[in-house]
């Protein structure tokens, strides 16, 4: 082999990597900044983040020695954080509506909607992804389930 060919091998290995690296390093960075605001809306809250998980563009963690959960979504600027006090709940479930038609389903809302003890109380929803703000879902239902069985484990354990 001469040093053209091993250059251009080099080269072309190159183009084909930097965009899977760069792609790489601007997610964990975007996770960085939703773990620092999701750490800080916590804190204002007089609570800790123990255990989270990243979604596009959000987060969700919980405070188990205080039965919290919080959600906090930063799209282009545009910051949003709910907090759920789980102590006041006596359920939670994954909530995903959509449509069918005739090439197969489309979902369009997927939220975690949390039944209140109290009757009076109205129920409440963290919505993890909506298909008016994302073309398509990228691991919200998966997401959905695990975050309801962490949240009814919690909700049954006081």
């Amino acid at each position: 082999m001469n040093l053209q060919s091993i250059l251009g091998g080099v080269i072309l290995v190159a183009i084909c990597f930097a965009p899977l690296y760069l792609f790489n390093r601007n997610r964990k960075k975007n996770e960085k900044r939703l773990l620092k605001l999701l750490s800080q809306f916590a804190s204002t809250n007089n609570s800790k983040i123990d255990e989270y998980e990243f979604g596009y563009e959000f987060a969700l963690g919980l405070d188990r020695s205080k039965t919290s959960l919080f959600l906090i979504r930063d799209k282009e600027n545009e910051g949003f954080a709910q907090l759920v006090d789980l102590s006041q709940f006596k359920k939670c479930s994954a909530e995903i509506l959509g449509k069918q038609d005739g090439k197969g389903g489309r979902i369009d809302r997927i939220s975690l909607s949390f039944t209140p003890k109290n009757p009076q109380t109205k129920e409440q929803k963290l919505e993890l992804y909506n298909s008016d703000m994302y073309p398509f879902p990228n691991g919200e239902p998966v997401m959905a389930k695990k975050w309801v069985e962490k949240a009814n484990a919690l909700i049954n354990s006081r």
